[in-house]
């Protein structure tokens, strides 16, 4: 079959004539689901590059996104994603990441995972430590000190679980 048959019948007539690939949408006007979805399915991309095996729960309605499998011991794993937001203290020269896990009770899930989409760098906190935060909103830099033990921490996810 000729190409241009191919584009006719896989892309819409407007792309088909310039013959140019589809930019990408910018991450700032994802709606809230889809930025989930993308962090979520980066949490598994970035889990089986490890080795580790990762199962994604049937529906909606548990208080963890994932469960990990590594080593004997399983965890169950909250992933949260965020965009950058200028900082308004620094008139937006500073940017910081704004995660909000209010609804999440102490035994919830095992493992915290902030996503940081516009770093695609991965925060991952045993949940009853960042549980112990006094905050339920946390915000923060890439370079902040107070997550810089966890970044990219994966070994965490092969910690023991209580509730495994």
């Amino acid at each position: 079959m000729p190409e241009s048959n191919q584009c006719q019948s896989a892309c819409p007539p407007a792309s088909c004539q310039s013959q140019s690939t589809p930019e990408p949408l910018s991450l700032r006007h994802l709606q809230t689901g889809v930025l989930g979805d993308l962090g979520e399915l980066s949490f598994d991309i970035q889990c089986l590059k490890r080795g580790l095996e990762v199962t994604k729960p049937i529906g909606d309605n548990l208080p963890y996104d994932r469960i990990v499998h590594s080593g004997g011991n399983f965890s169950r794993v909250q992933v949260k994603t965020a965009n950058q937001f200028p900082d308004p203290r620094t008139r937006g020269v500073s940017r910081y990441y704004s995660f909000n896990f209010a609804q999440y009770a102490k035994d919830s899930f095992d493992t915290l995972v902030l996503y940081m989409v516009d770093d695609e760098q991965f925060v991952v906190i045993p949940w009853d430590t960042a549980f112990k935060w006094n905050s339920k909103r946390v915000r923060f830099k890439p370079t902040s000190t107070r997550i810089e033990n966890y970044l990219d921490a994966w070994h965490l996810l092969c910690i023991p679980s209580k509730h495994g």
